[in-house]
């Protein structure tokens, strides 16, 4: 089973929409290289994205839980709403970086 993952972090893509998008993009590089990682990543690193190279899109959602703030007494308050956390970034696989060492 193909489990894509963060080259630099180590970790799990999660959510199934980002999985089949990463497991598909994989599937067109005819790839088993499971390790993606974001430009930014890939330069912090001292590695190139290679020419040409068009990145894969994912995408992060969440909740974040109100803010908790202490009162006068003691007492925890939770002030505010939830708030809904949606991020996406554009990643490579790695064999679409030149200098990456081998899996």
């Amino acid at each position: 089973m193909y489990s894509p993952y963060n080259a630099i972090t180590g970790s799990m893509y999660q959510g199934e929409a980002n999985i089949i998008v990463l497991t598909d993009k994989a599937i067109d590089l005819k790839t088993n290289d499971p390790r993606w990682l974001t430009f930014l990543q890939a330069q912090e690193h001292g590695y190139k994205i290679k020419k040409g190279a068009k990145g894969t899109r994912i995408c992060y959602a969440s909740i974040a839980a109100p803010k908790a703030e202490e009162t006068a007494d003691g007492e925890i308050e939770l002030s505010g709403r939830p708030r809904k956390i949606f991020k996406h970034f554009i990643v490579f696989n790695a064999t679409q970086v030149e200098g990456i060492p081998e899996l």
